[in-house]
């Protein structure tokens, strides 16, 4: 069984989300933590500290999330925006 706390129970975490060398996972969690209603921070290690992320940024930015970055590499600041809206692709 799979139990859920629903899109809006998450919580804000305390620390970075540490991705480890997960870019998939980074990028999962980016469009995930975009539309709480709480800022995060997803680290990684140095290998997924060179990897780009804008592929995950820019379509993001364009549905009104904002996110910071060095270069369009992680660390990645998500300002969390429940006011995201949706727009063709």
């Amino acid at each position: 069984m799979i139990e859920g706390v629903g899109l809006h129970g998450l919580r804000p975490s305390a620390r970075p989300l540490d991705c480890g060398n997960a870019g998939t996972g980074m990028r999962l969690l980016a469009g995930l933590l975009a539309g709480q209603g709480f800022d995060s921070t997803l680290i990684g290690d140095a290998s997924l500290a060179q990897r780009p992320m804008r592929r995950v940024i820019e379509p993001l930015t364009t549905l009104g999330a904002r996110i910071d970055s060095s270069d369009g590499r992680p660390p990645l600041r998500i300002h969390g925006n429940t006011g995201l809206h949706g727009h063709a692709v």
